[in-house]
């Protein structure tokens, strides 16, 4: 007896699924000996990119799993297809490519109007612009299978200022501006920050595949980005270990080591730490004027002369973090006394 077809996933093997798309991508940068810090980079972003697509289809997280991982088979005429076809065709052996990318044309998979141009124009593009693997045996079967495809057939010649074009420049700027909620979340600098990378990151310890839950239902609101902070990871266990002295009506301390190092990983991002996945909120009786100036010492320390202003990130952190605290506090007021002094401040002071 045959399942009700509601009752399990099934699709094309040419169909892009995002979220096993995403986890073959990482695959694919692990087995290349990408530096670990840059695969956790680029996954994060990855999964931004996936809640993005869930928002702009109105995915339901409360069905269930089998439709859940049916919504995320991504259709063809949706803006962000091309991206995620690039990186589905990096991930994809060179050789089969071709019936890839046929299953589209010759209409086993609904199709878009001018796929070849999308492929040509788009899906070339975006590979070079955002994937970080090795590709070039991709690329040269995508664009052999471009040449094979305009002189079999003389009617998806798209060469421009010689023919009709359906797919022109005013076509591809319409489409690009389209996917840029989705491409520029991705794209933004990891070409270059890879290459910036130094020599002496290639030898860190392999990621954790844990470390990647594409398929979390979390909103995009709740993704906490990792503050990039100067600072080191042993210097600011020192600084913030200071909490732990801070004792309840027992006479014990309210944090230990542990509680101290995962709050460091879970919020701020160290070079030669893993990041956590989770943040989790701090009880501790403290007053919120000594918890402004402990983390203000450690952004003055350290982040004060950075580019960036970060008062605004380190507000949410500390009303994300003590939320008995900071529940009620506002930016615009907040940001007023967060440089201020006090007395009676129970730790040691580096101002």
């Amino acid at each position: 007896m045959s399942l009700p077809e509601e009752d399990y996933y099934s699709k094309h093997r040419y169909q892009i699924n995002i979220i096993e798309c995403a986890y073959a991508v990482v695959q694919k940068l692990k087995s290349e000996q990408i530096p670990k810090h840059v695969i956790a980079e680029y996954a994060h972003k990855l999964k931004t990119g996936i809640l993005a697509y869930k928002d702009s289809i109105n995915y339901d997280k409360n069905a269930s799993k089998v439709a859940r991982m049916q919504a995320c088979v991504i259709k063809p005429t949706h803006p962000s297809f091309d991206f995620w076809l690039a990186l589905q065709l990096s991930t994809e052996d060179a050789d089969e490519i071709p019936m890839f990318l046929d299953a589209y044309v010759n209409g086993e998979i609904d199709s878009i109007k001018d796929f070849i141009g999308h492929v040509q124009y788009f899906v070339l593009k975006i590979m070079k612009s955002v994937i970080l693997s090795d590709f070039k045996e991709e690329k040269q079967a995508i664009i052999n299978w471009i040449r094979e495809k305009r002189s079999d057939n003389q009617k998806l010649f798209l060469i421009i200022n010689e023919l009709k074009l359906e797919i022109n420049e005013l076509n591809i700027e319409q489409k690009t501006l389209i996917q840029n909620r989705i491409l520029q979340v991705i794209e933004n600098n990891f070409y270059n920050n890879y290459y910036n990378t130094k020599d002496s990151r290639n030898n860190e310890n392999e990621v954790n595949n844990n470390n990647y839950n594409f398929d979390s239902d979390n909103s995009m609101d709740e993704e906490i980005s990792l503050i990039v902070t100067q600072c080191s990871f042993n210097k600011a266990f020192e600084h913030f270990h200071q909490l732990t002295k801070v004792k309840n009506k027992k006479n014990k301390p309210y944090l230990s080591d542990k509680d101290i190092e995962n709050f460091l990983l879970s919020n701020f991002y160290f070079e030669d730490k893993l990041a956590l996945k989770n943040t989790q909120p701090i009880e501790i009786r403290l007053a919120q004027r000594h918890l402004n100036q402990l983390f203000y010492d450690f952004y003055y320390n350290y982040d004060f002369e950075d580019t960036n202003d970060k008062k605004e990130v380190y507000f949410n952190l500390l009303k994300r973090t003590f939320i008995t605290q900071f529940r009620t506090a506002k930016f615009d007021v907040w940001k007023t006394n967060f440089a201020k002094k006090f007395q009676n401040y129970p730790f040691k002071s580096i101002r």
